[in-house]
Formats: C-alpha cells, sequence, structure tokens
C-alpha cells in the first residue's frame, strides 16, 4: 500500500502504470479513485489518462489527517489500475500563498459574495486572457511577465480557455500550444501533449496567487465535437484540474452559432444551431456539475446581451450568472439594464460582469469608461468584475492578428503594449476601497441621489449616471461619472438619516488617493457640495460617525 505526504489544499499527484494494451485508451477505459476521508466523507476522484500506458489522479483537500483510497477500473481486470489501496497524509498548511491558505473559493450561503472555504470573502478582479495558453504566448518567459504584471495590478482571477479558441478557425495550429491542438484532428481522441503544456500554465497561476477561471471551449464547437466527447473533454478537464482552485466556465458565448464570421447561414440554420448549443451545453451543466467532486463553482459565458440562465434550460445547475453586454460605448445603457435584471433574477443568484467594453477595442472605450464600468457594476450588486482589453490583450498578440475581429478593432498589436493600458491598473482601487468594508452587503440604493439631466452631454441615454450603494445608517459609496460621457449630473446627496452624522473623503479612482471632506453639513437628510460639479470622475465615500 502506497503512503504519501501533502499538505492542506495542495495538489497531491499519483501515477498509475499499466502493462495492459489498449488500442484507444482514452475511450476505451474509464479509471475513478474512491477517497475516504477522515471525517468519513467519501469522495469519487476521476482518473486521467497521462499518454502512453500511464494514468493519474490529482488530489487535494483541506482536511488534516489520513485520506485513504482504492482505484477503479472499468477494465477489472486490469491490476495496474484497479483495487490498488494507499493513503495520502495530510498536514496543516504554513505558507503564504492566500489561495492555499484560505482554500478554493465557493459562493457564500447568502449568495451575495464568493469566499474561501475557511469563510474569508474574495472580491473577484478577473483579467482575460482567452488565448493564453497558446504556443506564441511563450512560455515560461512571456507568460510569466504578464502573470507578474496582472498581480502588481491587482488581478486576482484569469478567464482563461482550455480548450478549443474563439473566432479561431477549424484545425488552425494557431490555436494549440506546444504540444498541439487539444483533440485529434478527426475529433476521436484527447491530446495529451496539449494538457501536459496547459498544466504548466495552470500551475504557476495557482502557484502565484491567481485563480484560473476555466472555459471548457467556445459554445460553437459543440457543433464540431458534439455533446458526447465534449463531456469527455469536460470529464478529462475535472480530472486534471479539479484538484486546484478554480472556477469552472461551461463555455464561451453559449448560443453563438458556429462563426458568423466565416459562414454565412439562413435563419433557419441559425436558429437551429442555437437551440442545438442551449440544449447541448444544458445537457453538459447537468453532466459536469454530477461528476465534480469538489464541486467547484459553475457558470457560463453568454453572447453578447444575454446573462447566463438567458442561454440555458431554465433549471440548470449553475452557481453564478456572467454577463455579457457589448464592446461599443453604445452597449453601456444595456449594461445597466442588465445589472438591473441580474438583481432580480428568480433564482437569486449572484452576478458579475464577465465581459463588456474592451479598453482601447475599436480606438474607444478607454481608461475612464473602464472605470465606469467597473464601479457601476459593484454598485449596482455585482460581486466582482471582469476586465479585458482589445485583440493584443484577450488574444495575445504578436504582430499578427489571428482572425477579422482584430482587423477590425485593434489599435495595437502586441500583448505588451496593450498590458500597460492604464484601465488595466485602475481596476485596482474599486477591489481594495471596497475590501476596506463589507461590501458584500452592500445594496444599491437609488434613491439616496437626487440626479437631474445635463443638457451639454453628447448622450441621451439615461443610464449614464452616478451610481450608489451602501448600508443604511453605516456607509453611502457614490460614483460621479465623467461629465465627458454622463448624460445625469448628482445635484445632492438625498434619505440622509437624522439620527446618524456623516464624515466622508473623496477617493480617486485614477489612482487611488484619498481626501477627506472637511465637513457635510445636511439640511433635511439632503447634502449638496460644490464637489459634484467636478468634470472628472470621482467616488465619494460617506461613513456613519459612531
Amino acid at each position: 500500500m502506497q503512503e504519501l505526504y501533502s499538505k492542506q489544499n495542495l495538489v497531491t499527484e499519483i501515477t498509475f502504470n499499466t502493462s495492459k494494451k489498449y488500442k484507444d485508451p482514452f475511450n476505451e477505459i474509464e479509471f475513478d479513485v474512491f477517497f475516504t476521508n477522515p471525517d468519513g466523507s467519501k469522495l469519487k476522484i476521476p482518473g486521467f489518462w497521462a499518454g502512453g500506458n500511464q494514468w493519474k489522479i490529482r488530489y487535494s483537500s483541506p482536511i488534516k489527517g489520513k485520506h485513504s483510497y482504492s482505484t477503479k477500473c472499468s477494465d477489472s481486470d486490469n491490476g495496474g489500475l484497479d483495487n490498488n489501496n494507499g493513503v495520502i497524509n495530510i498536514s496543516e498548511y504554513t505558507g503564504n500563498n492566500q489561495l492555499l491558505k484560505h482554500g478554493p473559493l465557493k459562493v457564500n450561503n447568502d449568495a451575495n459574495c464568493f469566499e474561501h472555504i475557511d469563510g474569508k470573502p474574495f472580491f473577484w478582479l478577473g483579467d482575460t486572457w482567452w488565448y493564453g495558453l497558446v504556443k506564441d504566448f511563450k512560455w515560461p518567459d512571456e507568460f510569466e511577465e504578464l502573470t507578474q504584471d496582472r498581480i502588481k495590478k491587482g488581478f486576482n482571477l484569469i478567464q482563461i480557455v482550455v480548450g478549443y479558441l474563439p473566432a479561431m478557425p477549424e484545425g488552425d495550429p494557431r490555436g494549440g500550444n506546444e504540444g498541439g491542438l487539444p483533440w485529434s484532428e478527426d475529433y476521436q481522441t484527447i491530446n495529451t501533449s496539449y494538457f501536459d503544456m496547459a498544466d504548466k500554465r495552470i500551475n504557476h497561476l495557482v502557484k502565484n496567487g491567481l485563480v484560473p477561471c476555466i472555459f471548457g471551449s467556445w459554445g460553437y464547437w459543440l457543433l464540431r465535437l458534439g455533446v458526447k466527447n465534449m463531456k469527455k473533454h469536460w470529464r478529462y478537464l475535472i480530472a486534471r484540474y479539479g484538484a486546484y482552485p478554480i472556477i469552472w466556465c461551461l463555455c464561451g458565448e453559449i448560443s453563438l452559432h458556429y462563426p458568423d464570421f466565416l459562414l454565412k447561414k439562413d435563419k433557419k440554420q441559425v436558429k437551429k444551431e442555437q437551440g442545438l448549443l442551449r440544449e447541448g451545453w444544458s445537457d453538459i451543466a447537468y453532466y459536469l456539475k454530477k461528476i465534480d467532486p469538489y464541486n467547484h463553482p459553475l457558470t457560463a459565458h453568454p453572447r453578447p446581451g444575454n446573462d447566463s440562465l438567458v442561454e440555458l434550460d431554465k433549471g440548470a445547475p449553475i452557481d453564478f450568472l456572467m454577463i455579457q453586454e457589448g464592446h461599443t460605448f453604445n452597449s453601456l445603457p444595456n449594461l445597466i439594464k442588465a445589472l438591473n435584471r441580474a438583481n432580480k433574477n428568480k433564482k437569486k443568484l449572484p452576478f458579475l460582469v464577465g465581459e463588456t467594453v474592451y479598453e482601447g477595442i475599436m480606438g474607444s472605450s478607454w481608461q475612464d469608461i473602464q472605470r465606469f464600468v467597473i464601479w457601476s457594476c459593484c454598485l449596482n450588486g455585482a460581486i466582482g468584475h471582469t476586465y479585458g482589453a482589445e485583440g493584443g490583450g484577450w488574444q495575445i498578440l504578436h504582430g499578427k492578428p489571428f482572425d477579422y475581429t482584430s482587423r477590425a478593432w485593434a489599435q495595437f498589436e502586441d500583448w505588451r503594449e496593450v498590458a500597460e493600458l492604464p484601465g488595466s491598473n485602475q481596476m485596482q482601487y474599486c477591489k481594495k476601497l471596497f475590501e476596506n468594508y463589507t461590501w458584500w452587503q452592500f445594496k444599491p440604493h437609488p434613491e439616496w441621489l437626487d440626479i437631474k439631466k445635463d443638457s451639454s452631454s453628447p448622450s441621451n441615454n439615461k443610464s449614464l449616471i452616478p451610481h450608489v450603494a451602501g448600508i443604511p445608517k453605516k456607509i453611502r459609496i457614490i460614483y460621479l461619472p465623467s461629465k465627458s460621457y454622463a448624460t445625469h449630473n448628482l445635484s445632492a446627496v438625498v434619505g440622509l438619516e437624522n439620527d446618524v452624522s456623516y464624515e466622508g473623503y473623496l477617493f480617486n479612482p485614477r489612482n487611488g488617493e484619498k481626501t477627506i471632506i472637511e465637513k457635510i453639513d445636511t439640511v433635511n437628510g439632503r447634502w449638496e457640495s460644490p464637489i459634484f460639479k467636478s468634470r472628472l470622475d470621482w467616488v465619494i465615500v460617506l461613513e456613519a460617525i459612531n
């Protein structure tokens, strides 16, 4: 019997070798390991084919003590894989990695934030690396460089596709990494070499305290792999990465039928394909939840204009909503509407924006828009936010765009230029301010503001307004958008409680600096201030005086 030693939440990998030969091991057999924890609970951990005659399992647990296991192979005559027993002794983790110290993430019991399994709240600040595994994004030098850049800028999560990519033609080798594409050319078997290289990158993110939000593929690839093989793909992802502190995203843009920009299709064909995608991805969501022994949070990334539940069966077992609202300035009003809808979702699921206007896209949506988006989202109930930058960012470019979208939208051709866009650095100030408070208890309170239309605004949309959230009698946080695009100005903060006095400070969302507000004079619960007349965007924080 094999006996191993590990630490809390640290991944332990066990390799099993088999002398029995199979023509197609990935499809011919299944391999699982059954664990019994010190508290008596049991887990079924899927194993994965690692190439050749090797199979592996990866396991982690926050529970200290002796974890015993027994293997089970669908081919009971395979002595190398069936009925092998062992023990992993898990002791206390004493390092500084926050993901290992506090454990993987879950939605908290009140469904108003993510938290580690030890109860520590987690404010999601994500970055978008759809093409983070491609071979043109060099491992290890470039990958490590961008990782360190994002850590310095306060990001704690990376959205990354481990599978088939968006806007990538079928069979294009640029969609793979040093090990090739994820599957064989005929989509009949997994390519273990691709995942060996993906392992290095996923492990590097976790080692540096960044949560991987793993997308299984882009949505329309389901029409190529089929539901049966996509389930196998997801079982493989769970087997290889489920022991890590990760978030699952079913796919990108669930019902975006096989790429609009590559094939012209009539409306009947489009509608048929969208129906197949909805049905197929919903089926896979149920399957994923059934076989994931760690029950990691699951979501799905919708096409523009929707949230996760709009494109799946109403009963689909997702844990939080992801919202996408387009890539132009004109999509900002729809973003606010989407947030309002999400606040009223019948399943009471927490939500956040997983994709919105990328910084620099089509020569617009620069840092001022990025600030408006993150602050307006977080003050309207979102439990975090994901930033993104134009083609050189999400596609990790090195001069040549991968597809027509980058040629049409991109202003830069190198990922390093995009990584330095100022908006990426300014996201952290929202996170840092929120983390000073019990932000998961904040609620939107638009009735706290008296706002009036600005007749000089270049836009006519009523949604580009100041936003506010907080806790009555405790705290109010107000975002005043730049007057270069805001359609309404703040006249006064209203509804201030008669039995509460407030003090406050002005917070600069461009650099994170604070300036104390000397005096807050109220008349009948109303506070007017010359601060409101600034043309720049500002955040006002009002705190109740005990």
